[in-house]
């Protein structure tokens, strides 16, 4: 495989992020963009690169393009029939997170790939910020015993993240990030119990939510959520060890050791390059270095959905 062909259906804010990335790829040809506006399909194909054609509908493109891999950067209820297309053409799969608004569309889709053992990888590029990776040799001998994690943020412009049929609300479209990081450093999670509040305009999603978590190392954590603020507050993951607190968020890790014995990392890599060259390294058949493909992604979709269900039925949920 001498250039790996790419498209991407969606044209946001994320597909963009993407091509950023893929653009510093020698290897990488992207051919195609799909967008229910052509308009916004044909603005960004503009913006990256030559001869790159644009759809208004992702049939079409999956019919006309031979691809080697697809980006799939789609609003979370439009996830699943464009998944199950590209798995029965075999064509390997990069999908943004969450992996669906509900928690069955995930589990069909799952069934798909494993079935096909079409390559795939999901953009929870938290996993791959160089302060993760020193996060995890910290806790190798001296793991976190209570954990704390937030998103709190404002109430993001499209009109489907604040309808909780097309989002699911924001632990599953936002604070999906966060309980994913926990998994990968702490371990997995066994039980959940959730509540929120709907309040104010718009009231179709909880504006604030906090979940407490079991562990099933025992370690125990609490996870809050809020998009009632003016702008991004504060987002990560907050790790309470013996003698030991570390403070993970986007930009940089803070580890303090008490006594005044405090210092900050910050990252020094791009998640995203790392992500993508990892993904289409597998495409094309070399190492496969993919850390969170769809199955592993699907555990923390099913905790967060169990979060998104403990708030409505208010009673505790396991896994």
């Amino acid at each position: 495989m001498e250039q790996i062909r790419v498209a991407l259906v969606g044209a946001g804010g994320i597909a963009a992020r993407h091509i950023q990335a893929l653009k510093t790829f020698d290897d990488v040809e992207i051919v195609a963009i799909s967008n229910p506006s052509v308009e916004k399909a044909q603005t960004l194909a503009a913006q990256s690169g030559p001869n790159i054609r644009t759809y208004a509908d992702y049939a079409s493109l999956l019919d006309k393009e031979p691809l080697d891999a697809l980006y799939i950067c789609t609003p979370p209820f439009e996830h699943g029939k464009l998944e199950l297309m590209a798995i029965e053409r075999h064509i390997p799969i990069f999908i943004e997170k969450p992996l669906s608004a509900d928690p069955n569309t995930a589990e069909e889709i799952f069934e798909a790939i494993q079935a096909t053992q079409v390559v795939t990888a999901v953009g929870y590029q938290w996993r791959y910020l160089d302060t993760t990776e020193l996060t995890q040799s910290l806790l190798a001998n001296n793991p976190a015993h209570l954990v704390l994690g937030y998103w709190l943020d404002q109430l993001p412009a499209p009109y489907w993240w604040a309808k909780d049929e097309l989002s699911g609300g924001q632990m599953v479209e936002q604070t999906t990030h966060v309980f994913d990081l926990a998994r990968l450093l702490v371990g997995e999670i066994k039980r959940v119990y959730s509540v929120g509040r709907r309040f104010g305009s718009p009231s179709e999603i909880d504006r604030v939510a906090t979940a407490t978590v079991e562990f099933t190392n025992g370690a125990i954590g609490a996870f809050s959520s809020t998009s009632i603020l003016p702008g991004l507050y504060r987002r990560g993951l907050e790790l309470f060890c013996e003698g030991r607190t570390i403070a993970l968020a986007y930009q940089e890790v803070t580890i303090d050791e008490g006594s005044g014995q405090t210092r900050i990392e910050k990252v020094q890599v791009d998640p995203f390059i790392r992500e993508n060259r990892d993904f289409l390294d597998a495409v094309a058949g070399r190492e496969n270095r993919i850390r969170c493909d769809y199955g592993e992604a699907l555990k923390t979709h099913r905790v967060t959905q169990a979060v998104r269900r403990s708030a409505r039925e208010k009673r505790p949920i396991d896994l």
